[in-house]
């Protein structure tokens, strides 16, 4: 499919662009060049609106949070001089965002050596060690930065045991994404490996920087350019906030408190395996695949006739941006609509054809979240449900330094969108695995009806990969009569 021949947005913008003629909407056709880092920089669109959510609503924290235990001989001076190592390579983990003549910039600020003191817990017991750290983790989500000033990453290391430790990344989400936290673990592992090992350090060197994009983006977006696909967006999804509810074990607040949770579980190999027999049968991808059994799950928990899809991806645009750090998350909007009651099959070639159009009316999110009227932010379109899938297991991996990483789970999220569903791969020896994760918004749904939708997700994908030609009103779902029962009392 488009999305995997040409691997970033644009590419897949030039050749949209190149088989329609229309020059215009291919703007990475304008070079990257090095910013001029004496003159004041903007920030990116995706910045300037984390900056404007958190400065005008301090009550509300921006945190990616990676939690660690490790197990075996830390050597600490090692990982202080690969985190330092970190800051000198990515400008954009020390940059700031103080306002300037009234407008918000961005200053690179000197690399200053990260210098840890691990917090001693060894003195308590496994369930009270448990806390703590639990405590650690929610101190860190809920966390508030001051965006002007001092680094907006914290680093916590706690010592459990002589060979025994707990690390924890708290990075604000105007630095990076989710993607970003995955690439700075893997360059994390490669830097102490070759620390403590002195074996060869393969990290390619780096042209640009997170800066030069932001930039570019500003240079490369004309006004009329976004005007035209904004205004696209806006009246696509007029229709869609009319005509789609998902129902909530709750109203939805004037004031939301964005609190979330998180309910992992696992797609079978047998059912994976299923799943790419129907990928291949229609000519799409394992991602899409999944993405059309969740939106049809969602179709059945919900009233209307169609809904939107958001599916976050990394827009590095250029080739020599794919190593950058920073916050690159763009956003696929899918709307999907269900008024003749499609089968499996021809979902999927509708969210193929929907990708397709998101991917040529490309436009920062931001830009139109600004642009749509009260009724769609009232519905929290285009966030409303969010799919984002990542191919392979990418964690910080230490072993060949003699530690273990064990990766911790976060049950203190702080959710955009109403129901998120996170996709793992893991490629093993006996197939594909996915490991998945549903979010969930505590504002509006309670953990029993979640833990009920994913039942009800297990039996629906039974029922669409044995016959992908089943209407998808008809599956029966063991779950939703009672939820639907409890709504309408």
């Amino acid at each position: 499919t488009l999305i995997f021949e040409h691997p970033t947005v644009g590419e897949l913008l030039a050749h949209l662009a190149k088989i329609s003629g229309d020059k215009d909407d291919a703007p990475n056709l304008l070079p990257l060049v090095k910013a001029d880092q004496t003159q004041p920089l903007p920030l990116s669109f995706a910045q300037q609106r984390l900056w404007f959510n958190q400065t005008s609503n301090r009550a509300n924290s921006y945190n990616i949070i990676a939690p660690f235990r490790l197990k075996g001989p830390l050597d600490l001076a090692a990982l202080e001089q690969s985190l330092t190592a970190l800051l000198v390579r990515h400008e954009v983990l020390r940059t700031v965002f103080p306002i300037v003549d009234g407008t918000p910039v961005q200053v690179i600020t000197a690399v200053q050596p990260v210098k840890l003191v691990p917090i001693d817990l060894q003195h308590l017991g496994m369930a009270e060690q448990t806390a703590a750290i639990t405590g650690l983790i929610e101190q860190e989500v809920q966390h508030v930065y001051d965006l002007a000033q001092g680094l907006l990453l914290h680093i916590v290391c706690a010592k459990l045991a002589p060979e025994q430790h707990f690390l924890l990344l708290a990075i604000n989400h105007i630095l990076i994404d989710a993607g970003s936290l995955a690439q700075i673990l893997v360059e994390l592992g490669q830097l102490y490996t070759a620390t403590v090992t002195g074996a060869p350090l393969s990290l390619i060197p780096l042209p640009f920087q997170y800066a030069d994009y932001a930039v570019w983006q500003r240079r490369a977006l004309t006004p009329a350019m976004l005007e035209r696909r904004v205004q696209y967006w806006v009246e696509r999804l007029t229709r869609a906030a009319s005509l789609f509810e998902l129902y909530h074990d709750k109203p939805r607040p004037a004031r939301e408190s964005f609190r979330g949770a998180t309910i992992p579980f696992q797609i079978t190999v047998a059912q994976t395996q299923q799943l790419q027999a129907t990928q291949k049968a229609s000519g799409a991808t394992l991602f899409n695949t999944i993405l059309a059994a969740w939106a049809a799950l969602l179709y059945r928990y919900g009233q209307g006739e169609e809904l939107v899809v958001g599916a976050p991806f990394a827009n590095h645009v250029h080739e020599e941006m794919t190593s950058v750090i920073g916050h690159w998350a763009s956003m696929l909007i899918l709307p999907l609509r269900f008024q003749d009651t499609p089968t499996f099959l021809t979902l999927i070639q509708q969210v193929n054809q929907a990708t397709r159009e998101a991917i040529s009316h490309d436009v920062p999110i931001d830009q139109l979240v600004q642009a749509l009227p009260a009724t769609h932010k009232r519905n929290n379109l285009p966030h409303q449900f969010l799919i984002r899938y990542v191919p392979g297991n990418i964690t910080l991996d230490l072993r060949t330094a003699g530690v273990t990483v064990m990766p911790l789970e976060n049950k203190a999220t702080m959710l955009r969108p109403d129901l998120a569903l996170a996709v793992f791969e893991e490629k093993r020896a006996d197939g594909i695995h996915l490991a998945c994760e549903w979010e969930y918004k505590l504002d509006l749904f309670d953990e029993a009806s979640i833990c009920r939708m994913i039942e009800d997700f297990y039996q629906l994908l039974d029922a669409l990969i044995a016959d992908p030609t089943y209407a998808i009103e008809q599956v029966p779902l063991s779950n939703l009569s009672q939820f639907m029962d409890r709504m309408s009392s």
